[in-house]
């Protein structure tokens, strides 16, 4: 059911002459004298409705009762990208985009720019860069309603690679010029 849209449903039984119906929404009161039709409009913040009518027989007094649970359709809600905060170079990382949806919601992520369609997306840096960004827009299926999420992962200073720090680079090759030049061939 889409929230705050009047929607209508209707309840049939068998009875013998005839049936009387009453009707009810979640822990509300019974609510008889609208025959076997009711209308329902779920709120924003339902996550599902229980429906249930109750048909009764006009002469005997046995009843049953229907019992049905609508879902509301609701979010996207609480995006988030789930993974590391700091990374390394030439490692693989693994990044999980979640929302709340209700039926459920389709991706799509982005890292730098770069789209993928799904909510996980895997990477390596293999070049030294800042940081990188990550995107997620969820969207839910029945509603078509978006929500974005972003995260902004650091690389983390290696000490490994001497070209991420041409400073220190300068200073190992002139390092290395001074012993040369101490020691002639």
């Amino acid at each position: 059911m889409h929230p705050s849209v009047s929607h209508t449903y209707s309840c049939h039984s068998y009875c013998r002459p005839s049936c009387t119906y009453a009707w009810k929404a979640d822990k509300g009161p019974w609510i008889s004298g609208q025959g076997n039709v009711m209308s329902i409009t779920p709120q924003e913040m339902d996550s599902s409705k229980r429906l249930m009518c109750k048909a009764t027989n006009s002469v005997s007094g046995l009843f049953v009762v229907a019992i049905r649970n609508i879902a509301v359709i609701s979010g996207p809600s609480k995006v988030q990208i789930k993974g590391p905060d700091v990374i390394e170079m030439a490692e693989k990382y693994r990044f999980v985009c979640t929302a709340e949806c209700l039926p459920s919601c389709r991706y799509v992520s982005s890292v730098n720019g770069q789209t993928v369609r799904g909510n996980v997306m895997e990477m390596t840096v293999d070049h030294p860069l800042k940081s990188v960004t990550l995107k997620c827009e969820a969207q839910n299926i029945a509603s078509k309603r978006t929500a974005t999420a972003s995260k902004t992962v650091q690389l983390a200073r290696s000490d490994r690679n001497l070209s991420a720090r041409p400073e220190e680079a300068s200073a190992v090759l002139l390092l290395a010029f001074i012993i040369s030049a101490a020691w002639p061939l």
